[in-house]
């Protein structure tokens, strides 16, 4: 008997899915079931907040130790947490000789995560978190479409690391 190539590829597909969904229960049997209602009240905007500050943090430490970016030493990348309470802050300064030449600012509000970049800050954009259904995860959202936590530091960051700013 022949089987054509489309055969055998979803013969293939329905095998993996079915090893996935035996590891899977091999996973719920040892380490328990998944904590929907742990992960649910997870996703709220003060764990998305302190996350994206872990992650400006360190992208602005390896910036800083890129060679590259810090122009012989002339420049450096200062974070900064700036507020508590109802609208904690956070920022990244661009230096050079000690001197401010850009920031970033990040700051939580009630219902987003406001960011504010460019020359004169005039540029801003709002991310919120959000719980996917189809799943079963916290999502960031920028612009209405989700996304990952790096990409958000990206979208704040890539012109204050790479942008010519004099």
């Amino acid at each position: 008997m022949v089987f054509n190539g489309r055969f055998v590829k979803a013969i293939r597909l329905v095998f993996a899915k079915k090893i996935d969904y035996i590891a899977g229960m091999k996973q719920t049997v040892e380490s328990g079931p998944f904590n929907w209602v742990k992960a649910r009240a997870d996703c709220n905007l003060d764990l998305s907040f302190e996350a994206l500050r872990s992650v400006v943090q360190r992208d602005a430490q390896v910036a800083n130790d890129t060679p590259s970016l810090t122009e012989g030493g002339t420049v450096r990348f200062s974070f900064q947490a700036e507020g508590q309470g109802t609208h904690p802050m956070f920022a990244v300064h661009r230096l050079r000789d000690g001197s401010v030449f850009g920031q970033t600012r990040f700051t939580q509000h009630p219902q987003q995560i406001t960011v504010d970049f460019g020359p004169a800050s005039e540029t801003s954009f709002g991310v919120t978190a959000l719980w996917d259904d189809e799943s079963y995860t916290c999502r960031l959202m920028m612009d209405g479409k989700p996304c990952e936590i790096w990409e958000v530091s990206r979208r704040a960051l890539e012109w204050l690391f790479f942008g010519d700013l004099g």
